[in-house]
C-alpha cells in the first residue's frame, strides 16, 4: 500500500486528521483490492463452463467483493469467507430487487447480470459505473494470466510482490482514466502517467525503481521490453548504496546461547559461515545442500530464483554442516509439526528477545571477510613476480 508525502508538522490538528482519513481511504481501497486479488487467483484454473461462464463468473464475484466491502467487511480474504458474508449478500440483493414479486425482470437486474447491456447510451449510471469496474477486471485478469506463463521465474517472494505491484498498476491507471486498457495495449504515456501517479503520491526513488523494474517485465512478457526507458528518462533517480559506517554483524556467542530454539541456532550459525539469507537459511536442507567442498543454495530458497554454490574452505564450515545434518535428518532445518511461516516467526520472535534481529549484517560480515580473504590471496600470489 502506497503512502503519501508526510504533512508539515505545522499542518494542525485538522490536517493530521484529513491525512488519518487519506491513509484509511487507501486501507480501505487496498484491501477491496486484496479480496479482488484473491478471487481471481481461485478463478485462475478453473476451466469448467464456455468462456463467457468464466467471464461472467468473474464479474459477479468482483461485484460481490465490492458490495462485501461497502457493506463494512473491510479487509476480508478470500479464505475468511463465512456464512454470514453469504446472509449479507443474500440480504442485499433482495433489497435491490433484482427479480420482482411475479417474476418480471426489475431495472436493476442488469446491473446485477453482470451489465450485458453493451448499449452505453441506454444504460443508466450506475450500470455506467458497473461497466467501468469490469474493464478494470479484464486488465487485471490478463497481467495474471501474463505472470503464470512464467511461473517458475524468480523466488516465491518476488512472485508474490510482483503480482500485488501489478494489480496496484491496473487499479491506478482504472483510476487516471485509463478505462478498458488490456495488457497488450500498454503503451509510454502510459508507463509516464503511472511515474506521475507515483511521485504524486509521495513514494520515494527507490520505490519508483522496484515498481519500473515490475513494468519492464510487464512489457517484456507482451512483446514490448525496449518500450520502457531507464529510469533517469523518468526522473527517477539512482540509489545511493554507499553507506556512512559498516553493516556487519558478527555472531555473539552470549546472545546466540539465549536462542531457545535448536533450529533457529543453527540457522544463525549458518548464515555466519556461509552468508545466507535469512529464509535460505530456514530452508537450508543440509542433505540436499551439502555437495562435499561446497553448499548449494538452490533456487526455490535463493533471492530472484537463481541458485548458487558456496565453497566449503574450512574444517569448522565441515564441522557444522555435520552438525545441521545430525538436526535435521533429511530434511530442511524447520521441525516437522510446523511449516516455513511458522517456523520464521519463531525464528523473528526469539531473534528480537536475544537481540540478533540484524541477522542480515552476518552475511554483510561474511562478505567483508571473503573479499578481505581473496585480496590478500591476490597480493600473496602477485608479491613473489613484483619481487623478481
Amino acid at each position: 500500500m502506497t503512502t503519501g508525502a508526510a504533512l508539515p508538522s505545522f499542518a494542525g490538528d485538522a490536517a493530521s486528521g484529513t491525512a488519518r482519513d487519506q491513509r484509511q481511504e487507501r486501507f480501505e481501497e487496498e484491501t477491496m483490492r486484496q479480496l479482488h486479488f484473491d478471487l481471481l487467483r481461485l478463478l485462475e484454473g478453473d476451466r469448467q463452463g464456455s468462456h463467457g461462464t468464466g467471464r461472467g463468473r468473474r464479474y459477479v464475484l468482483a461485484q460481490a467483493a465490492e458490495t462485501l466491502h461497502r457493506l463494512g467487511y473491510q479487509g476480508l480474504r478470500a479464505q475468511g469467507f463465512k456464512g454470514r458474508h453469504v446472509d449479507a449478500l443474500v440480504a442485499e440483493v433482495a433489497a435491490a430487487g433484482a427479480v420482482g414479486r411475479h417474476g418480471e425482470e426489475s431495472p436493476g437486474a442488469p446491473a446485477l447480470a453482470g451489465a450485458e447491456d453493451r448499449q452505453a447510451g441506454h444504460r443508466p449510471e450506475g450500470q455506467r459505473k458497473l461497466r467501468d469496474r469490469t474493464a478494470v477486471r479484464d486488465l487485471n485478469w490478463d497481467l495474471l494470466r501474463l505472470q503464470r506463463r512464467e511461473s517458475h521465474v524468480g523466488s516465491h517472494a518476488t512472485r508474490r510482490d510482483r503480482s500485488y505491484a501489478l494489480a496496484q498498476m491496473a487499479n491506478a491507471l482504472h483510476e487516471l482514466g485509463f478505462r478498458g486498457l488490456r495488457a497488450e495495449g500498454l503503451k509510454p504515456r502510459h508507463v509516464e502517467a503511472l511515474v506521475r501517479h507515483w511521485r504524486d503520491g509521495g513514494l520515494s526513488h527507490a520505490t519508483m525503481m522496484n515498481r519500473m523494474a515490475h513494468v519492464r517485465c510487464w512489457a517484456g512478457r507482451v512483446g514490448k521490453a525496449g518500450m520502457v526507458g531507464n529510469n533517469a528518462d523518468y526522473g527517477i533517480q539512482r540509489r545511493s548504496h554507499v553507506s556512512d559506517g559498516t553493516r556487519r554483524r558478527d555472531l555473539d556467542r552470549s546472545r546466540l546461547a539465549r536462542v531457545r530454539d535448536a533450529h533457529v541456532r543453527m540457522a544463525l550459525r549458518l548464515q555466519a559461515a556461509f552468508g545466507l539469507r535469512r529464509e535460505e537459511a530456514i530452508k537450508f536442507c543440509p542433505s540436499h545442500a551439502d555437495r562435499g567442498d561446497r553448499v548449494l543454495v538452490k533456487a526455490s530458497t535463493a533471492k530472484g530464483g537463481r541458485p548458487r554454490h558456496v565453497p566449503v574452505r574450512t574444517e569448522a564450515q565441515r564441522r557444522l554442516l555435520d552438525e545441521a545434518r545430525q538436526l535435521a535428518g533429511g530434511g530442511a532445518l524447520i521441525p516437522p509439526a510446523r511449516n516455513y511461516a511458522e517456523q520464521r516467526r519463531v525464528y523473528e520472535g526469539q531473534t528480537r528477545a536475544a537481540g540478533l534481529d540484524r541477522s542480515h549484517g552476518l552475511r554483510h560480515a561474511y562478505a567483508l571477510d571473503r573479499y578481505e580473504g581473496l585480496c590478500s590471496a591476490s597480493i600473496r600470489m602477485r608479491s613473489p613476480r613484483q619481487s623478481g
